[in-house]
């Protein structure tokens, strides 16, 4: 049996990390069991039937009454198929800045004085990033300014300026292990190089869009895995501007035949599994030409716009709003395989939580 992830992004603002009108980047789509594929892809035309856009957007379908009515209809359509899941991750742009700092800066391997901060605990890697993520704008743009540079004396500037907001905070041995990253600053620039691949610019390598694509796949692995460990999988993501190019190292790094891929536990029992099992083949395509990338679509584009208008409060609840975000940001919540692939801070996460609950979007 064969399985087919459709995947787009939402939310993209490059390197700008702190993009207050972007404050959250999705990756997300279906996943479909091949032998549905025709259904979805006629679902879709049926839709299209019914207005007069070439594909559907879901940035024109939020906007209006009937626009959401139709968002509402063609999603509930797809995922009631018995095959069918919706599969996204997000990241809040200021915790994944956070937590480029961290895994940066307070890497064991470059900077000793990290030690503090064991590759194999999740729990205080994170707590570490909730962390830098509290302090203020001014701190985290230098840093921001600094990766997207990799030069050493703007990056030990930044390291200094961080150690000191961290000392200032109470975090003092945050900031005695942050401050001990400047005198490692070459091997720690070392390292990060030999994440750019040849004509890659490091600013491409240094947005969000590929790592949290893999966070996407990974979970669409693990099911396709849990569900029939023979079946194979295929990526297909909506064409974006040299993403192919980042696309391919990143899967390559996490995929290979290394017998049972590592899993890092969290304190609360789950794990972050690293490695790709099922995936076989991925490609990029056209929207136009792909309706299950519409699909795709309308999942990534409702996931960023309502996480960011329910963190803003600004938001006006329908009863087509409400079955959109319970098929999409609800499953957040709700789905075994999915629960845990939202990348946000702690404070960010229960605000979330409580006003989605309070909507009715989170059921129990």
């Amino acid at each position: 049996m064969s399985h087919t992830l459709f995947l787009d992004e939402s939310g993209h603002a490059g390197a700008n990390y702190l993009a207050h009108d972007q404050p959250f980047h999705t990756e997300g789509g279906v996943l479909l069991r091949d032998d549905l594929i025709p259904a979805v892809q006629q679902i879709v035309a049926a839709a299209l039937d019914t207005g007069t856009a070439p594909e559907l957007k879901a940035a024109d379908l939020l906007d209006g009454r009937n626009g959401r009515r139709k968002l509402a209809e063609v999603l509930g359509q797809v995922v009631a198929l018995d095959g069918a899941q919706v599969i996204f991750c997000v990241g809040e742009r200021r915790y994944c800045l956070a937590g480029r700092a961290v895994e940066t800066l307070l890497d064991p391997d470059t900077n000793p004085a990290a030690a503090l901060l064991p590759h194999w605990s999740v729990d205080r890697r994170e707590a570490a990033w909730d962390i830098v993520a509290s302090l203020d704008d001014a701190v985290l743009e230098e840093f921001a300014h600094a990766y997207k540079a990799l030069d050493e004396a703007t990056m030990s500037a930044a390291a200094s300026s961080l150690a000191d907001a961290l000392g200032s905070a109470g975090f003092n041995r945050l900031a005695s292990a942050c401050r001990a990253a400047i005198p490692n600053m070459v091997e720690i620039l070392r390292v990060e190089n030999l994440r750019v691949r040849p004509g890659v610019k490091h600013r491409l390598v240094s947005a969000l869009n590929a790592p949290l694509c893999m966070h996407a796949t990974k979970q669409a692995d693990r099911l396709v895995e849990a569900m029939d460990s023979r079946a194979s999988l295929r990526l297909v993501h909506d064409q974006i501007n040299r993403f192919d190019s980042l696309l391919a190292p990143a899967i390559a790094t996490l995929s290979g035949d290394t017998g049972t891929p590592l899993e890092l536990v969290r304190g609360d029992g789950s794990s972050v599994r690293m490695g790709l099992r099922r995936l076989g083949d991925f490609s990029v395509g056209d929207s136009k030409t792909e309706p299950c990338l519409q699909i795709a679509d309308l999942v990534a584009s409702s996931v960023s716009r309502i996480l960011r208008d329910v963190a803003s409060g600004n938001i006006e609840w329908s009863a087509d709003l409400i079955a959109i975000a319970r098929a999409t940001v609800g499953l957040l919540f709700e789905h075994p395989y999915l629960h845990g692939t939202i990348m946000v801070s702690q404070r960010t996460k229960g605000l979330l939580t409580e006003r989605l609950t309070a909507a009715g979007v989170v059921v129990g």
